[in-house]
């Protein structure tokens, strides 16, 4: 579900997918998917209690990928696979 903004207040409206196959689905039959889903379910299941902003702080310090790539000067701007595994290379799961 999506929030829709009214002249009032937030509500909530289902928007349909252009998708028929469930996102799980369509990440598992890619290219190592399952190591995907894993990776993206560790990731979930590891910062599911922090808020938005505690999250942005561990992500924006100087020296993250985020940080050497230009630190948002650039909205959307890609972020090399390279960058993320040299600073996260030995990150573990808590």
């Amino acid at each position: 579900m999506n929030l829709i903004k009214n002249t009032s207040s937030y509500t909530t409206t289902k928007i349909e997918s252009k998708y028929k196959m469930p996102l799980n689905s369509r990440i598992m039959n890619s290219c190592d998917g399952i190591r995907k889903i894993d990776s993206i379910h560790n990731t979930l299941a590891k910062y599911k209690n922090y808020n938005t902003i505690t999250i942005v702080s561990f992500t924006h310090r100087d020296n993250t990928p985020w940080a050497i790539n230009g630190k948002g000067e650039e909205p959307y701007k890609e972020i090399s696979d390279d960058d993320i595994l040299k600073y996260h290379k030995f990150e573990e799961v808590l």
